[in-house]
């Protein structure tokens, strides 16, 4: 989290993502190990370098499983959510990530957390841009009933203009 020392461990070199990934794997059933390495790997996903390692070794998949799994854990949740934002940082990714079925992880996650604006801000940021590039992403959200969903996060989200905006524009296509 060192915004003074984490572009040194991740700029050219994945060893850190890859570490807190094998930790959280091998402890997926601690909450604490499994917590920590969301915030790792997230942290990680700032990094073009590791954004690479991510997507080619679809560690995003098993982080939708961990969202899956600690699905009422909030702090998971939500740097899971950052993660899936972070990583997806042109079309094709976000194009990439929909097809594996991260826009329903995330539809799942704010229909279970509706008041949480710490959850519900990754998650909309996600769709709004998956819903804009991708048309099988709306389809999901679409198929999945999610609007209802989508207007109770803009009222969790009244402070943040872009997001209101951005998801009234995906609401209304």
């Amino acid at each position: 989290d060192c915004n003074y020392t984490r572009d040194a461990l991740i700029k050219s070199d994945s060893r850190a993502l890859r570490l807190a990934f094998a930790i959280g794997h091998v402890h997926m059933k601690n909450r604490d190990h499994v917590d920590e390495c969301v915030r790792c790997v997230c942290q990680c996903a700032r990094s073009e370098y590791c954004r690479r390692d991510i997507c080619g070794r679809r560690l995003y998949l098993y982080i939708a499983n961990i969202c899956k799994r600690f699905v009422n854990n909030a702090s998971i949740l939500r740097f899971s959510l950052k993660f899936f934002n972070w990583t997806s940082t042109t079309n094709e990714r976000i194009a990439e990530l929909s097809d594996a079925g991260v826009t329903g992880v995330i539809i799942t996650v704010m229909k279970r957390h509706q008041r949480n604006a710490g959850v519900l801000a990754p998650g909309m940021l996600f769709l709004t841009r998956a819903a804009a590039c991708h048309p099988p992403a709306m389809a999901t959200i679409l198929r999945m009933k999610a609007t209802p969903s989508i207007i109770t996060a803009l009222m969790a989200l009244y402070s943040d203009e872009i997001l209101q905006l951005e998801g009234l524009k995906m609401v209304q296509t």
